[in-house]
């Protein structure tokens, strides 16, 4: 089994300045999924699912340690998600991560797997 059955064209939101709104707009050449826990997901990819709950967890922990009560971080209850940049031109470019409602996130981390030198620094 696999991650790439579930791997679908990456959304995001930026700002239009033409209509003055948050706009969603597709980014090119990216793909990404959620990475599920529980039985299922570490079924799938559990080096992957390990590697992410003990990374965002430790991650939470010790950023509480520096951070106001008033910005903690839940260290039991996160969301992640893996995006992959095909190549071809694809990039993250400046968009929005969180528009507030539901989304609950506080805090965006980013881990490049790429070799030094296997991209033009943009």
């Amino acid at each position: 089994e696999s991650l790439l059955p579930t791997m679908v064209p990456s959304i995001s939101t930026r700002w239009d300045e033409e209509t003055q709104s948050v706009v969603p707009y597709e980014k090119v050449g990216v793909y990404s999924t959620q990475i599920e826990g529980g039985e299922e997901g570490y079924k799938v990819t559990p080096r992957l699912v390990e590697y992410i709950v003990t990374l965002t967890a430790n991650l939470s922990h010790k950023l509480n340690q520096i951070l106001p009560e008033t910005h903690q971080l839940s260290e039991v209850e996160q969301s992640n998600k893996l995006a992959v940049c095909m190549g071809d031109g694809s990039l993250y470019d400046k968009h929005i991560d969180n528009l507030g409602g539901g989304d609950r996130r506080k805090l965006t981390a980013l881990l490049y797997l790429q070799p030094p030198g296997s991209h033009d620094g943009q």
